[in-house]
């Protein structure tokens, strides 16, 4: 590694760059550590009773019991492999085991990025060079990097991006067959997006060849048409190919689902991904070498999608990092030289303090990665903040001594109520369950977008729980026939008369 090292820093003593070394550690634990986060998603309880419902009945469901508002005739558990292991995890460590879970799958993105990125590099790949892209690149994708099943998306699309750039720009070719098996776990673990895989082969493959000024061999045309027909291989069979059209052509659900809409950059997690773009904007017209025509391709393609949807932000700010690393590499040089930096030796206590603030560093870091996967205290009280847990429990006898009553809820409530009291609710997380039709109506009901009146006598809606800020409330106050039953800071339950 000192010997590869000493290349980026030519002229200088074998001993120099174990500083640069000891540096790369604080970027990569800064980013690996961020990203490892608590169990906040609230699809993650529905997800939870899907996945119990595939263990205890050894199949995959086609119909779907959470919702008595669910009117689409069949339904497909898109993401049914990953919900039996959020599942498996939840029986053995309840939220803290969903949290270890996607630990280890957020491990496994870094890892294959980290991989894509000393092969694109080549003899660039230093560890400081890429403690920095691992960095930017978490700033990119902060905003949807949770523990959620999403993260698959990102997991499976690297590794098609590995794969196939490996085997075209570096000669790869033993690893290339594991490309239809990324694509068989990619449909059974998350098909909504698996179509997503396409574009990423195709923009390599025509950058390839635009740039080579040849076509693919043969071998990889074959595989690549493997790969194309492997998502059919999962319980629900040709619907992989037409499963993930529902919600793109579904403007109810899109408008329900806050990541099917552009990046908000007026919020927090997105200002990351806001400056990411920006510093692409700076650093690439500098770049020696220029920007790879496969990389314009797939880099342009995943941006376009990321400004349509936030949720191909993690697969963008990840991909497009990993592919333009030469790029990015020599423009920050670039900038650096025009700046007047010159690297200068380490001296030796220089190194020691260097070293040791790398060791501090990570070990901070492992704290409190550590503290998030073993502290159910504080996993607790996350979940009490975003999900409706001391009403659910004050409700649990009036639903048992009402068990005909039927309960409407926010839209990212109803998993975990179904889940903790074990009665259907109306609209929950699983948007695909429900027509257009079902959606907005029912979003124009929490929000007085229409009389609610008939709407809830309409659905026979016997218990209201929602959030005390929901437009539905202050009707509900005022309404006879209806009694507040509850109140506290998270949620407010009416029951009808």
């Amino acid at each position: 590694m000192t010997r590869g090292l000493s290349r980026f820093w030519p002229g200088r003593r074998p001993g120099l760059p174990s500083a640069y070394t000891a540096l790369a550690v604080v970027p990569l634990a800064a980013a690996i550590g961020a990203s490892i986060c608590q169990q906040t998603d609230p699809d993650y309880w529905w997800h939870v009773s899907v996945g119990s419902w595939i263990l205890d009945h050894g199949a995959v469901p086609h119909a779907q019991w959470i919702s008595w508002l669910a009117d689409k005739p069949g339904w497909i558990s898109q993401e049914w492999a990953g919900e039996v292991a959020m599942a498996l995890a939840d029986r053995m460590a309840g939220t803290l085991g969903s949290v270890w879970l996607f630990a280890i799958v957020t491990a496994a993105i870094w890892a294959v990025f980290i991989s894509l990125c000393r092969v694109v590099l080549g003899n660039e790949a230093r560890p400081l060079t890429i403690g920095l892209l691992t960095l930017l690149a978490y700033a990119g994708a902060m905003g949807v990097l949770a523990p959620r099943l999403q993260l698959l998306t990102i997991l499976w699309a690297l590794l098609v991006v590995r794969l196939v750039y490996g085997y075209l720009q570096a000669g790869e070719r033993k690893r290339i067959w594991l490309l239809p098996l990324v694509m068989i776990a990619w449909a059974n673990t998350h098909l909504g997006s698996v179509l997503l895989a396409y574009p990423l082969i195709a923009g390599l493959a025509a950058g390839d060849m635009v740039s080579r000024r040849h076509a693919p061999g043969r071998e990889f045309l074959a595989l690549a048409g493997l790969a194309l027909l492997a998502p059919v291989v999962n319980p629900y069979g040709v619907a992989a190919y037409t499963f993930p059209f529902q919600t793109i052509f579904s403007p109810a659900a899109q408008s329900m689902i806050q990541e099917w809409e552009s990046p908000d950059f007026h919020q927090l997690v997105f200002r990351g991904l806001q400056l990411y773009v920006v510093g692409l904007v700076l650093i690439l017209p500098f770049s020696r070498p220029r920007v790879g025509i496969p990389a314009v391709l797939v880099s342009g393609g995943l941006l376009a999608m990321t400004l349509q949807s936030a949720r191909y932000a993690g697969p963008f700010a990840l991909i497009a990092t990993a592919l333009l690393a030469p790029a990015l590499v020599g423009g920050a040089r670039s900038w650096l030289t025009r700046l007047g930096y010159r690297p200068t030796p380490f001296r030796r206590p220089t190194r020691y303090a260097l070293c040791l603030v790398a060791v501090v560093f990570l070990a901070g870091q492992t704290f409190l990665v550590g503290a998030r996967m073993t502290d159910g205290g504080a996993q607790s009280a996350l979940v009490a903040q975003t999900e409706p847990v001391a009403a659910t429990a004050a409700l649990g006898p009036l639903l048992a001594a009402k068990p005909e009553v039927r309960i409407f809820t926010e839209y990212q409530w109803g998993g975990y109520v179904n889940r903790i009291t074990g009665r259907k609710v109306g609209l929950y997380g699983a948007s695909e369950a429900f027509s257009d039709g079902a959606l907005s109506d029912g979003a124009a009901t929490l929000y007085l977008l229409h009389d609610p009146g008939p709407y809830l006598d309409d659905h026979q809606i016997g218990l209201v729980l929602i959030s005390p800020s929901t437009a539905l409330r202050f009707w509900l106050e005022r309404e006879p026939g209806w009694s507040e039953v509850y109140s506290d800071s998270t949620a407010v339950a009416f029951l009808r008369d």
